[in-house]
């Protein structure tokens, strides 16, 4: 029955990971600046800018609960 108790940090971990992965994934496939008009270009930088400030939110969230912080 622990064993099932103690699932539950294991779980979020493993929920952070795919949200990176998925996170990542979406940053790469925005088109490179030089294709995009300027305007959509600002668009693509500022989405690029929130995603990857997403990835380190959830990166300290899961080195957080890794060190069992």
């Amino acid at each position: 029955m622990k064993a099932l108790a103690d699932r539950g940090p294991i779980n979020e971990i493993l929920s952070c990971f795919d949200k990176i992965k998925t996170i990542e994934l979406a940053v790469e496939s925005l088109p490179n600046e030089s294709i995009a008009e300027w305007r959509e270009s600002q668009k693509i930088r500022e989405k690029r800018e929130r995603l990857r400030s997403e990835i380190m939110q959830l990166r300290g969230m899961l080195n957080r609960k890794m060190n069992g912080a």
